[in-house]
Formats: structure tokens, sequence, C-alpha cells
């Protein structure tokens, strides 16, 4: 990771597994070695006005990422997503907003297969809300298009929530 700006953070990384893993397509048995890499950008888009040192991070956020992978071992070969992070909405420093999305592009291999299609979306928003120092809650919303990738399958919405406590 390399920090541009103290507000913008650009990184490329990469993975490899020296194991064999089989490959989707029965054919090809097991295949040497697993990798991968992406790429990511976080940037502060709008700093707000700042009353004090508590709320200097109050703002808006945005990023972009893109990964690739080995696709004849990997049934997603490639995705790109992406969001905005909103801290303080409301003037609340411990709460936040979010909105996201994912594309993930099957490889040739899994669509071949004939077990996935070409992709699959995915467009997500939740809310981090603080009701105190010890409980967090934070309900989200999904709309999955094109569910596992498969255009027959009716696109879903996806509604639930994480609460966190602590002590």
């Amino acid at each position: 990771r390399n920090q541009i700006t103290p507000d913008t953070v650009l990184g490329l990384g990469g993975w490899h597994y020296t194991a064999s893993f089989d490959a989707i397509d029965p054919v090809r048995g097991r295949l040497s070695g697993n990798s991968g890499a992406y790429a990511i950008v976080d940037a502060l888009l709008y700093s707000a006005p700042s009353k004090g040192k508590e709320d200097e991070k109050a703002g808006l956020r945005g990023w972009l990422r893109l990964g690739i992978a080995d696709d004849r071992i990997n049934a997603i070969g490639t995705t790109v997503n992406g969001g905005l992070v909103y801290t303080a909405p409301f003037g609340r420093m411990a709460d936040q907003a979010g909105l996201s999305f994912t594309h993930a592009r099957f490889g040739d291999a899994a669509r071949q297969s004939g077990l996935l299609e070409q992709a699959e979306t995915v467009i997500e928003t939740t809310y981090s809300f603080n009701i105190n120092s010890h409980l967090n809650i934070q309900p989200d919303i999904q709309y999955v298009m094109s569910p596992a990738g498969d255009a027959s399958i009716p696109d879903a919405l996806v509604v639930g929530s994480r609460v966190t406590a602590s002590w």
C-alpha cells in the first residue's frame, strides 16, 4: 500500500499458493499453484467541517478495487467493486452510512462447465448505528442481480442486520 496523500491510498497486491488444486474442468486434473492480484484506491472525497478534534474524520470516503484470479481453479476470475462510506452523516461520529457495488465475473472454465453463467452483480446499502459504546446495530440491504450468475433465477433482495456487543 502506498499513501499518495494523507487522504488517498493506492494499493497493489498479489497472492500465490504453491499447493496443487483441482481444476474446475476435471479433464485438467490437478494444477500446481494458484495465483491472483488486486489493485485498490481509497480516497477522502469530502471532509465535513470540523467542530473539534473528535470529528476530524467526518466526511465521505470512496474506494474502488479490481481483483483477478486463476479462473482454471477459481470460479470467479475477475471482480470489480467499489463504494462510498459517509462517517458522521447526522453528526454522530460513531455512525457510518455506506453504499457499495460488486460485480463478479465467472471465469471461462466455470462458465463452460455449465454450472455458472456470466456474472453476478450486487448493490448494497448499510447504516452502522452505535447505540452506545458497547452496542452497535448495522442493518443491511442487498439487491443481487443474476444470483450465482444464472439469468434464469430472479433477482434477489436480501435484508439482514448485524449486532455487535462488546464489553
